[in-house]
């Protein structure tokens, strides 16, 4: 599947204990769930997307290592009154259904919900379709800007694009912000196909650069 071919999708972004999905846990998620919508790209226009949401905050029950703490700011102090994965996770694979799942970096974020959801004996997310916006970011930033960049960060995808970011990230890591971050680029890949092979560009009369995009 190719961001083109969207029409619906929950986007997704967690902040976590570490970097194992095994040994590590899920301290914060937040979903987006948009059916995507499809523009004219040559009136530039402004955009209200309207999101089915869900936000958490968990109690990992075990240390949060000082590296990830730095990235999101919760301390295993601030958690200790929230529920854990298990007593939400139900709720949670009932929202995602089989919808496409866009992640910026799906391989760590659904990595962690699918050993979250196994732990919790939830059905995992191996038959949803998954598309990631940081590898998409990598191969525009070759196209548009004609630089490698391995890993671009949210903030860097939207300008190797051409996508006007909604808002700045903050300092730290907040999921539900970079989940609405996402889900600007998912909207903008979907409205603006490459073919790599043909180096070729729908829409090649008009870009994303400066459009404003979208509002949250």
């Amino acid at each position: 599947m190719k961001f083109w071919d969207l029409r619906e999708a929950v986007i997704l972004d967690c902040e976590t204990t570490g970097l194992n999905p095994i040994k590590d846990r899920i301290v914060s998620l937040a979903l987006h769930k948009i059916v995507v919508p499809k523009l004219d790209l040559r009136r530039g226009e402004s955009l209200e997307i309207t999101a089915e949401t869900q936000s958490y905050k968990f109690n990992p029950q075990m240390e949060i290592s000082s590296e990830a703490e730095a990235i999101h700011g919760f301390s295993l102090e601030m958690l200790k009154d929230e529920p854990v994965f298990e007593e939400k996770s139900l709720k949670i694979r009932d929202f995602i259904g089989d919808a496409p799942i866009v992640a910026h970096n799906i391989e760590f974020d659904g990595g962690f919900l699918d050993a979250a959801f196994q732990r919790s004996g939830c059905r995992p997310l191996h038959d949803n379709e998954r598309l990631c916006t940081m590898k998409e970011a990598q191969k525009r930033a070759s196209f548009f800007a004609r630089r490698h960049v391995k890993y671009p960060k949210l903030m860097e995808a939207f300008e190797y694009s051409g996508i006007a970011a909604p808002f700045v990230q903050s300092t730290t890591h907040n999921a539900e912000r970079d989940a609405s971050l996402v889900m600007g680029l998912t909207i903008g890949f979907a409205n603006c196909d490459i073919d790599y092979r043909e180096r070729s560009l729908k829409f090649k009369k008009w870009t994303f650069k400066g459009w404003l995009f979208p509002k949250i």
